[in-house]
């Protein structure tokens, strides 16, 4: 090391550092000042503000304002839940104003026929959604009719950007 520089390979095994780190330039762009791996309660809603018994636990990775989230839904209670309102699921972050759409992938008694599913965030808000296209239609979200109550599962994975 000499001055602010050093050359050559630096060996080894942890590093701490008091602030970020440029990669691969000193731009602003390449400053990476926030890395987190963690998981948090996923609770499901309806968007009358009911909020089911079913919690589950959901993991992520916040790498910058980049955030990649997956949990599964297991035996999702939609007691007390309004069946034509649509079902949400709480995020550790909230969403930026980017459009974000993910993965979901069923396991048993949920939609039948459904052609194509999508993990959907909603901008603004710690919550996303489902959305379904059934015959070619536009999309439209999950209500909470169309589970079967206590024994429906689902698992979602979805990236998307917040300002936190």
């Amino acid at each position: 090391v000499t001055g602010d520089t050093m050359t050559g390979a630096l060996t080894g095994t942890d590093l701490t550092l008091s602030g970020g780190v440029y990669l691969g330039g000193t731009g602003a762009a390449n400053y990476l000042d926030d890395y987190e791996e963690g998981t948090w309660t996923v609770n499901y809603t309806d968007n009358s503000g009911n909020t089911s018994s079913t919690t589950d636990t959901g993991y992520y990775t916040k790498i910058g304002n980049q955030v990649t989230v997956t949990f599964s839904a297991v035996n999702v209670d939609t007691t007390g839940l309004v069946g034509t309102d649509i079902l949400f699921y709480t995020l550790p972050f909230t969403l930026n104003a980017f459009q974000t759409y993910g993965s979901v992938r069923l396991y048993a008694d949920v939609l039948t026929g459904t052609i194509s599913l999508a993990a959907q965030g909603s901008t603004g808000n710690a919550r996303g959604l489902i959305v379904q296209s059934r015959d070619n239609a536009t999309l439209q979200s999950l209500d909470v009719d169309q589970l079967i109550s206590g024994s429906s599962d689902f698992g979602v994975t979805i990236t998307y950007f917040t300002d936190a």
